[in-house]
């Protein structure tokens, strides 16, 4: 009897503050209850159709596929040290090359003004040269794809340089690389692209003369400029470096740990409530979930 009694009296309680609250008031609970609902009802429907949709394409993990994921996760993931590293270097580099740039636009406009009529002729002659060498190379193009046998050319070549220029990046050594690229290009093209831009150099010397010398603050500027240049190779080499000894240690083709890993860190983000609504497999999902510490620690690597 009491308990009835101590209901109604809160409900009366209610709605006398329903009675006295101002209607501004109540329209603003009222929206927030309503929107509450919607959540619900948009998180029912999310579940109902992750349910119903089919699980994501592609191969599937299973712990042994997910344990040499990992593997060569932990491999990759040491190469990636490294690039951080650059990372950091090139980070604080640039930081000091455009404090620099902001510092030295004084000289760069005496620079340019002094030397206007030089550098506009150089900028030009490079341009006409350039465009010239363009289309040599296109019409070199177009006359090895009327070749019939095109496509097996460019597998074999790409197979002939395939091992050199994996082996370059793994050492992280551009100058290799771009003896490398030179190489197969010049094999592909019937010319050596390199050896042709010393030549617009020379031909854009006589023509309008060299560049002058630069002041002392622009040539500490193009310093800087080059460490970062060279900062950029080196964390492209060392992440392509990283897919390849990934791939290694973990015993699977390329092709195929990439798309793992990938779908390691999907299924991750999945259970994260990022990303969009898709659907893994029940045995995959337990694998990742299984390992996701580990997984976690290793995810630059992913």
């Amino acid at each position: 009897m009491s308990t009835h009694i101590r209901l109604s009296a809160f409900v009366a309680a209610l709605s006398i503050a329903a009675t006295l609250a101002p209607a501004p008031a109540l329209a603003q609970f009222g929206g927030l209850i309503n929107k509450a609902k919607d959540k619900v009802a948009q998180k029912g429907a999310d579940q109902a159709n992750e349910k119903m949709a089919p699980v994501a394409p592609g191969e599937q993990l299973t712990d042994e596929l997910l344990g040499k994921v990992v593997t060569g996760a932990a491999a990759a993931d040491r190469v990636l040290a490294d690039r951080d590293k650059v990372q950091t270097s090139r980070e604080a580099r640039n930081k000091e090359l455009s404090a620099l740039t902001e510092k030295n636009q004084p000289v760069h406009e005496a620079y340019n003004t002094a030397n206007s009529k030089i550098l506009d002729c150089r900028h030009a002659s490079f341009n006409s040269l350039e465009e010239a060498r363009r289309e040599k190379i296109d019409a070199a193009i177009k006359g090895r794809q009327a070749d019939p046998a095109f496509m097996g050319k460019m597998q074999l070549i790409a197979m002939k340089y395939g091992k050199a220029i994996a082996d370059a990046q793994q050492k992280n050594d551009p100058v290799a690389m771009q003896k490398v690229q030179s190489d197969m290009m010049k094999e592909v093209l019937g010319t050596d692209v390199f050896a042709d831009m010393k030549k617009d150099t020379v031909a854009t010397d006589a023509k309008c003369g060299k560049v002058p010398a630069m002041p002392a603050a622009l040539l500490q500027e193009e310093m800087l400029n080059k460490a970062v240049s060279i900062a950029d190779d080196s964390i492209r080499t060392l992440e392509a470096a990283a897919v390849n000894v990934g791939a290694r240690a973990s015993g699977l083709e390329q092709i195929r740990y990439l798309q793992l890993k990938e779908r390691a860190l999907s299924i991750m983000n999945r259970m994260a409530g990022q990303g969009a609504v898709v659907k893994y497999g029940d045995d995959e999902m337990a694998a990742v979930r299984k390992r996701q510490s580990e997984l976690e620690k290793l995810k630059r690597a992913l």
